[in-house]
């Protein structure tokens, strides 16, 4: 976006990337547990939790409209849309509970905190990088290239040392499966 966008475009791009983040475990969630009903011969369910995301989104999208600026409302738009998805993963997890009894999902929601300890260690390392960068080269362009550049290498190594720190299983999985 060099030469088209400005700054605080910039900004609020890169925010409202962040802000629509978190629904993306919550989202895969939700496409799984869809999968589970599907293959059980039930559309009525994903119907269901399909419409109780669209209320939630659309409330909070017109919650905000009334009262937010321009800039917040984007961000509002895309906080929503994270929203209605942890909504659905945790109405999608009731049902299947429900219908199915225990699901396993200690272990789950263990392996996330570990995976959420280490990306917050992680994303902390690359952002100090990438504030660093930023306040000692002067030229913008270079400057943005480099702290890209430095804090996702940065950002990648210490979020998988964290992870095999932490004892994340899928971290071993995958390291077999690249060695063999």
């Amino acid at each position: 976006f060099f030469g088209r966008v400005d700054g605080s475009s910039a900004r609020l791009i890169g925010t409202a990337v962040a802000v629509s983040a978190f629904g993306l475990v919550p989202f895969a969630m939700v496409m799984l547990q869809l999968r589970v009903f599907y293959a059980d011969n039930n559309t009525r369910t994903p119907a269901l939790i399909a419409l109780v995301m669209v209320v939630a989104k659309t409330a909070l999208v017109l919650l905000a409209s009334l009262s937010a600026s321009d800039e917040r409302l984007v961000l509002a738009v895309c906080a929503a849309g994270s929203f209605s998805y942890v909504c659905g993963a945790v109405l999608g997890h009731i049902l299947l509970r429900k219908r199915y009894g225990l699901l396993g999902f200690r272990r789950v929601q263990a392996t996330v905190g570990r995976i959420s300890a280490a990306a917050i260690l992680a994303g902390g390392c690359a952002l100090a990088l990438v504030v660093a960068v930023q306040n000692r080269v002067p030229e913008p362009r270079l400057a943005a290239v480099i702290s890209l550049s430095a804090g996702a290498a940065v950002g990648a190594v210490v979020l998988l040392g964290a992870c095999k720190v932490v004892g994340v299983p899928e971290i071993r999985r995958a390291r077999t499966l690249l060695l063999s």
